[in-house]
């Protein structure tokens, strides 16, 4: 920042540390503390010491946000690093993603495998329901708050009934469950689908998918740039 000497002795408070002869001093200011003065590199000595100032000459502010945006992209940007199962995903996504004649993105599941694997699961499902219904006649809001999110899904188009259902098809009931976060500042009640449930062959849904490669880091990486520096510091960005 560029401050003219006409405003700059605005902004100077009381407050003052020197750091020592031929070291930097500290400013208070109503911006907070600045550094200024003589700076002496004695770290590596010698002829080749070298002092290095950076800055940007590039005034294109959308240039500037847009290289920051690829800064702080997470995720893996080259294709070497994944794995083949992750590369197909990917591709899968990108050749079958569309646009549907009402604005909504329509993706295509990502199968792996032939959905024939998978076995009789209405059973399952229904036991399910079952339970949750037990649920229900132990708490009134509950069963209330349940039925107005499913009428939600249904309204909004998310969920559709089907009467043509035939017992010989290849197909999957996706049981759900509600879990209750009474610290919520809007929706008490959250609709969990279950697609890790097992048919009778073994196999669920889940299990004929592709997994696309983890946005953010292993915990052990983390854990390691952690240690590189005497001062860590944590950031809350939810």
């Amino acid at each position: 920042m560029l401050i003219g000497a006409g405003f700059f002795w605005k902004l100077v408070r009381d407050g003052q540390i020197s750091l020592g002869n031929g070291m930097a001093c500290l400013q208070n200011t109503c911006l907070g503390w600045i550094i200024s003065g003589d700076f002496q590199n004695n770290i590596s000595g010698g002829k080749n010491s070298k002092t290095i100032c950076n800055f940007a000459m590039d005034l294109d502010v959308q240039h500037q946000l847009q290289k920051f945006w690829q800064w702080e992209e997470p995720g893996l940007t080259k294709n070497e690093n994944l794995s083949s199962e992750e590369v197909m995903c990917e591709h899968l996504f990108v050749s079958t993603t569309s646009r549907g004649e009402h604005g909504r993105f329509v993706v295509t599941i990502p199968l792996k495998d032939s959905i024939d694997k998978l076995g009789y699961s209405k059973q399952m499902a229904l036991q399910r329901l079952f339970s949750l219904e037990r649920r229900f006649q132990k708490s009134e809001s509950l069963r209330k708050q349940y039925g107005e999110y499913m009428a939600e899904y249904e309204r909004v188009g998310h969920m559709t009934k089907t009467s043509d259902f035939q017992e010989d098809e290849v197909s999957f009931f996706l049981p759900h469950h509600g879990v209750i976060k009474e610290d919520s500042s809007t929706t008490k009640l959250k609709v969990v689908y279950d697609g890790s449930a097992q048919s009778s062959s073994g196999v669920s849904i889940n299990d004929l998918q592709y997994v696309r490669p983890k946005i953010q880091d292993n915990l052990l990486s983390i854990l390691l740039r952690f240690g590189q520096n005497k001062v860590a510091r944590w950031q809350n960005n939810i």
